[in-house]
């Protein structure tokens, strides 16, 4: 009677170890590998975003207030060969940029009243850009960072 009492639990707890590792396996959730669109032309990169930033505002020189997790959205087009950004949180930021993309996997526009740097990302056909967006203002004839906001955006 003992050893089928401890047949029967073996048994059972094999089976409760073996239904346990059969759902944990099946809870991974499989990581998306984005790879540096290297070969990403203006036609492949334009068009609205969408996706999460935080931002930073800076108070004085050692003073910054921060907002995270906010809702940040992208529009790029194109025109006569010229990139254009527009990029914003409703209600807090907005800026927009202009200049050349050389079919590189990061776009680096700079401006007098800004900066907008981000790398391309591509998985599949998905396209996601990663990056900063800056504005600056004169401080005694020293242009400084006013506030940007660190982004992480998806095509639509």
């Amino acid at each position: 009677m003992k050893t089928h009492h401890f047949f029967l639990r073996t048994v059972g707890l094999s089976f409760v170890f073996g239904l346990l590792i059969f759902f944990v396996s099946g809870c991974k959730k499989e990581k998306e590998t984005w790879m540096w669109c290297s070969d990403c032309t203006i036609e492949t990169i334009t068009g609205a975003y969408k996706g999460k930033a935080s931002h930073l505002k800076y108070l004085n020189d050692s003073t910054y207030q921060e907002t995270t997790d906010k809702d940040v959205y992208a529009n790029l087009n194109s025109e006569n060969s010229q990139l254009t950004v527009e990029i914003g949180i409703v209600n807090l930021f907005h800026m927009n940029f202009s200049g050349a993309y050389n079919n590189q996997y990061y776009i680096e526009l700079p401006g007098s009243g800004g900066q907008f740097s981000a790398k391309i990302l591509r998985h599949g056909e998905k396209i996601k850009l990663v990056g900063i967006a800056k504005k600056f203002h004169e401080n005694h004839g020293v242009t400084e960072t006013a506030e940007l906001i660190d982004f992480e955006i998806y095509k639509e």
